[in-house]
Formats: C-alpha cells, structure tokens, sequence
C-alpha cells in the first residue's frame, strides 16, 4: 500500500513539474509568436492523455475490481458447462496475444524510442524540461535533469500502458463470451429439435440467459467507466492528428511516438469495438433461430426477453456520443480534418475579407448536416430499430389478407421503385459527377484540401490528397444517403399503408349483412394495423422533427447565401463587360477590320 501511494506521489509530482510548469514557464518567457504556442500543444496533449488515464487508474479502481470478478465468474460459468472449452481456450489466447502486442508496443514506443529523444533532445520540446535547475549545458544538472525526466516518463507509461492494457483486455473478453454464447446458443437449436429430457433443455437455457445478462451488465459497467475516458483520449488524440498535418515537421517528429500511439490505441480500440458489435448481433440471430417453437411456453418466455435483450445493438460509446466501431472514428476523424481543419487553415492563411468567409459556408453548412444526420444515426437507432419492426408487423398483418395481397404488393413494388431510383440518381450524381470534381485539386472550395500535404502539385502528395478526399467523400455519401433512404422509405411505406386502410374501408361498404363475421375479422385487421401506423407516425415524428429542422434551416440559409453569390457574380460580370466594351461587341465589329472595331 505504501509503495503504490509512494509511486502516485511521485508521478503526479513529476507530471505537473515536468509538463505543466515547465509548458507555463515557456509560454511566458520563451514563446514569441502564435506558431509556438501551438507547438507546446503536444505538451498539453501528453499532460491531459497521462492525467486522463492516471484519473481513471485512481478513481474507477474500485468500479474495475468489480469488472474482474465478472469476468471470472464468466469464465467459471464456461468452464463447468464444460461445452466449447477448445473454442474457450483459443479465443483466450488471442487475448494473451492482443496483450502482449500492446505491451511490446508501449515498451518499442515508448522506451525504446520516446525516452532517448526526450532525454537527450530536452532542448526541441518547445517546453522547459527542468525549472529550477538551469543552466542544462552544465554538468551536472543535465545529468539531474535527465534522470528526472527519465523517472517521469517511465512513471507515465506505466500508468498509460496499465489502461490500455486494461480497456483491451475488458473488450475483448467481453467479445469472447458473446462468441461463445453464439455458439452455445447455436447449439441449444439442435437440442431443442431432439428428443432430449426436458430438464436438460431447461437447465442448459438457465445457464444461457443468465450468462448472457452477465454479459450485458459487464457491457454496461464497461460504458459507465470508460466513456469519459476514452472520449477524452479520442478528441485529443483527434487533434493531435490534425495538428501533425498542421505544424512543421521537425517539431511534429518530437512527438512521433504520441502519433504512433493515437494510431495504434485508435486501431485497436475500433477494432475491438466493431468485433463486440458483431458478435453481439450474431448472438441475436442465434437466438432467433434456436427452435423456441418447439419449446414450452415458460421456455417460449425466457427466450422472448432474452431476445428482446440482444436485439438492442451492444455499442460502447465515446463520451457516450461517438461510437467505438471503426467506421464512425473514420467518418468522424477525415469529416474534421478536411471540413473544419481545412476551412480554419484557409480564413486564417488565405481568406480575405467576409467574400470569403461567406463562400466557405458552404463547406460549413456541409459539416452541420453531415454531423447532424451522423449523430442522428447513432442516438436513433435504438427507435429506428422500433419502427421497423412495427413495419415488418404491419406488413405481415396485409400479407395475411388475400383481398389486400396484390394492392399490398402492388404499393411495395412501388416504394422500392422510388427507393431505388433516388438511390439510382444520387448514385451518378455523387460517383460520375461530384467525386470526379471534388477530387481534382485545380478546381478551388475556398478551403484548403489536405492540411500539411502541401505542395499539392507534387507526387506522392497529390495521389495522397486524392485518396483522403476520395474516402471522407465515401463516407459522407453512405451517412447522407442511408438517412434521407431511410426517411423517403418511411414516408412513403406510411402512406401505402394509408392507401391499404382506405382501400379496404370502402370494400367494407359491399359486404352483406349475411358476411358479419368477416366484416368483423377484417375490421379488426384493419383497427390493428390502423394503430400500428399512428405508431409509427408518432416515432417519426420523434425521429426526425429535430434533424429535419436543422437541416431546413441550414439549407433554407446555404441557399439564399449561394442565390447572393451567384446574383454577385454575374453583376461583377456583367460590370466588367461594360467597362471593357465585351458585351456590346458585336461578331461584325470584330471581323470588319475597321478602325471602330
């Protein structure tokens, strides 16, 4: 106990001394103009990643003890059903080789690298290194200042290592007990098809579910104590990346093994994200085809709320904002640096007067939307999930109708028609049209493409610029194109549905007083189906009253500023036309040879 109080003292001490005051002491006397104030950035930025991760060794401690006895008890639960302990034992060893390779990482990375550079180039940090023990040059204060130096980073990466280590170590052996849950239930559906006893079925059920809400909660505990923290790590290594595009390179390589870090735990953690998300959905779908039709109806039940359970998507959250699977950090990292770092870098270095910064509005407007219809997708989800379902519902109760088939499918082939002609022409427009335009370089945004790949004229750096503009566009294509599909096909399936209810209540009118009994059963058909929709009005509503207005206003306000630029342009024309005689030139004048001409 007192060697780990000793060793907080000690590096927290160091912490603040080393990067914190020596960072404050720099800017105050040593700092002369704006580009080295943001040159001791990397320093804050090593201060808040150590501090974050050494908050949360300190603080969620207690929170992460709990974490392990779950995972024990997983295991144990695991280990005596005595199923699957080959897939047990292999799945485990990957964890054994993700954390090995995390470790190696940190000890290349950061002692073998960061360490050496930091100790003998004290003097490139854009900070003071030792406060208090000038002059450096001499001996032997270099000596002191380089052992001091090198005590607080190996305090540093202990405690940075022991997150990572951590964080890794959760995800991925959470993913091993949704794996193995997907193969046990896949299993359970042979069982449940046999001739076995039924207390084998009902004990190997028991042991599922409640393994399964062992796995949920663990998902849920992992959220609560890492969300903060890793939406701190994530924004700040966001910018770390951005500002390595940014500075000059001979400062940015000081702090190489910082990008190597952000790049590694980035990969890491999506990845380890996007395999939890998927084996969770493969456990749904096992369980939805375990053979519960062949079970009793108290089994019937227990598969019911466990289905009901796996079919809310198993996300872990950044700030619980952003999403850990791969293809949100992609969108979300190339949408800031080409967007908002790209359009910063040019008001500041390019931009000349309010022209331009009214024609960079536009890539402004493009941000809030794409970020708009981005956040929708994964706050919404959850309700969109809802609504489909009520839809797939409601479809079923028309298909069920054989006076409502051939109108039913009638409407369907017309939803998909609209569907996929709007997919169809956004399509061309994005991949034939505005992709070819965008990523040519010649042609100018009023922003600044690639931030620190200039010069752009020269190769590999164009090539580079091309394929980043080419992904982030990718990206914004899928994100914009999957919301106003989902939108178009809900308005429209909403009202085929309308269309089938008025269809079918003025088919009513021709039934006889002899057919009660049908007109009975088709009504209330249609008083199911009826409510289902305004269900699903109402969703909608909730869906997309907040997005579609912060759309509407941005476009309503884009438009009218591109109506003013284009009404600006062709006045500054056609001035310059009169002033220089073109527009009232005539083909006769210019061919007659005479002197007026």
């Amino acid at each position: 106990m007192e060697i780990k109080v000793l060793f907080w003292i000690v590096h927290t001490t160091l912490l603040f001394y080393v990067y914190l005051l020596g960072t404050a002491i720099y800017q105050m006397y040593f700092a002369e103009d704006f580009v080295d104030s943001i040159n001791s950035f990397f320093n804050i930025s090593v201060f808040i990643l150590i501090g974050n991760d050494s908050w949360w060794l300190i603080s969620k401690r207690t929170d992460f003890n709990d974490l392990l006895k779950i995972v024990i008890t997983n295991d144990n639960l695991i280990i005596e059903a005595g199923r699957f302990l080959d897939v047990h034992q292999k799945l485990l060893k990957s964890i054994k080789i993700i954390v090995i390779m995390c470790y190696i990482f940190h000890f290349v990375n950061d002692v073998m690298i960061f360490i050496p550079s930091r100790t003998i180039g004290m003097d490139d940090f854009s900070t003071v290194s030792c406060v208090g023990m000038e002059p450096l040059s001499n001996s032997p204060n270099r000596q002191a200042c380089m052992a001091v130096l090198a005590l607080q980073e190996l305090t540093a990466i202990v405690a940075v290592c022991s997150y990572d280590v951590a964080l890794l170590f959760l995800f991925s052996h959470t993913t091993v007990v949704f794996q193995i849950l997907y193969e046990d239930m896949t299993d359970f559906a042979n069982i449940s098809k046999s001739h076995e006893t039924y207390y084998v079925v009902e004990d190997r059920l028991k042991n599922i579910v409640f393994r399964h809400v062992l796995a949920l909660h663990t998902v849920r505990k992992l959220e609560n104590i890492y969300s903060v923290a890793i939406g701190i790590g994530f924004g700040l290594d966001a910018i770390s990346l951005c500002l390595f595009f940014v500075l000059p390179l001979d400062v940015c390589l000081n702090f190489a093994p910082l990008i190597y870090h952000s790049l590694f735990i980035f990969f890491l953690y999506c990845f380890q994200g996007q395999r939890l998300t998927t084996a969770s959905e493969k456990f749904e779908m096992a369980v939805y085809c375990c053979g519960w039709e062949n079970l009793r109806v108290k089994e019937r039940r227990q598969v019911l709320l466990m289905l009901k359970q796996a079919q809310k998507p198993v996300i872990v959250y950044a700030a619980r904002v952003i999403p850990i699977p791969w293809f949100w950090y992609i969108h979300m990292f190339l949408l800031f640096y080409v967007y908002a770092v790209g359009n910063f870098w040019y008001q500041w270095k390019f931009a000349h007067g309010a022209g331009d910064f009214i024609k960079s509005y536009v890539n402004i407007s493009i941000i809030v939307i794409i970020g708009n219809n981005s956040v929708w997708f994964i706050k919404q989800r959850p309700l969109l999930r809802t609504v489909l379902k009520k839809i797939e519902q409601s479809d079923e109760l028309a298909r069920r109708s054989n006076f409502l088939q051939l109108k039913h499918e009638k409407l369907m082939k017309i939803v998909k028609r609209i569907v996929l002609i709007f997919y169809g022409f956004n399509y061309i427009d994005a991949f034939f049209i505005y992709f070819p335009h965008r990523v040519d370089l010649r042609n100018n945004y009023s922003m600044t493409p690639c931030v620190g790949l200039e010069p752009l004229t020269a190769s590999p750096n164009r090539e580079i610029c091309m394929t980043i503009l080419t992904l982030q566009e990718f990206t914004i294509n899928i994100v914009a194109l999957n919301y106003q599909a989902l939108l178009l096909f809900l308005i429209a399936h909403t009202a085929a549905m309308y269309q089938m209810m008025a269809y079918e209540m003025m088919a009513l009118n021709d039934y006889k007083i002899e057919n009660i009994r049908q007109v009975k059963k088709k009504l209330s058909s249609l008083i199911e189906r009826h409510c289902l929709t305004l269900d699903v009005v109402d969703n909608l509503r909730s869906l997309y009253s907040v997005p579609l207005g912060v759309n509407f206003e941005v476009d309503k306000f884009c438009g009218g500023i591109c109506t003013g630029s284009v009404l600006l342009w062709v006045g500054e024309f056609w001035s310059k036309g009169e002033e220089t005689g073109v527009c009232h030139a005539s083909p006769v004048s210019e061919t007659s040879g005479t002197s007026g001409s």
